[in-house]
C-alpha cells in the first residue's frame, strides 16, 4: 500500500520572516471544541446579516479555561516578539484565526523569527501551561497580498462567530 505524500503547505523559496501580513488558522487536535462556545439568541439569524458584527446580533464568544489561556498568550505576542503585531483575532470553539503583521526596520537589532518558528513557539507555550497538547500538528497560512486582501481577512475574522453554524465541524 502506498503512503500518501503530504503536500507541503508553504510557498517554496518565500522568506516567512520578512515584513508582511499573514492570515493564520491554528486548529485543535481532532477539531475538538475546547476553546470556546458561540452563544446568542440570534445565531441562526446571522446567516442573513453578513455586514453586521456578531456582537450586534447578540452573538458572543464564551471562552473556556483553555480559550482564556490561548487569549492570554495571543495578547503576549507583541511583548515577546517586538516585530509581530496581532491586528485581529478570534478564538472559535475548535480553531483560532489571527491576522499577524511582521514589521521591523532593516537595521533594527531585533531577533527575527519566521512564521513557522513563531507558531511552533506559540503552541509550545500554551502546551506547557496546559500540561497537554491541544493542537493539530500544522497550521494554515495565507500571505496577505494587498490592502483589499487584508480587509477581506479582517472581515472574515469578525464574521466567523456568526458563521459558526456553517462550519463543517460544527455538530449541533
Amino acid at each position: 500500500m502506498d503512503i500518501p505524500v503530504r503536500k507541503h503547505p508553504r510557498l517554496r523559496d518565500y522568506d516567512y520572516s520578512q515584513n508582511g501580513a499573514y492570515f493564520v488558522t491554528v486548529c485543535t487536535r481532532n477539531k475538538e471544541r475546547i476553546l470556546s462556545s458561540i452563544v446568542g439568541h440570534a445565531l441562526k439569524l446571522a446567516f442573513n446579516a453578513a455586514s453586521t458584527l456578531p456582537s450586534d446580533l447578540g452573538i458572543n464568544i464564551k471562552l473556556t479555561c483553555y480559550g482564556k489561556i490561548v487569549d492570554k498568550h495571543i495578547k503576549l505576542i507583541p511583548i515577546y516578539y517586538k516585530h509581530i503585531t496581532v491586528d485581529n483575532y478570534v478564538i472559535m470553539p475548535n480553531h483560532i484565526h489571527m491576522l499577524l503583521r511582521f514589521e521591523s526596520e532593516e537595521n533594527e537589532n531585533v531577533s527575527k523569527v519566521n512564521l513557522m518558528t513563531f507558531i511552533r513557539s506559540f503552541k509550545t507555550f500554551i502546551t506547557k501551561e496546559l500540561r497537554k497538547s491541544i493542537w493539530q500538528d500544522s497550521f494554515y497560512e495565507h500571505i496577505i497580498r494587498d490592502e483589499r486582501d487584508y480587509y477581506s481577512h479582517w472581515q472574515y475574522i469578525d464574521d466567523n462567530p456568526a458563521r459558526w453554524l456553517e462550519d463543517k465541524y460544527y455538530a449541533p
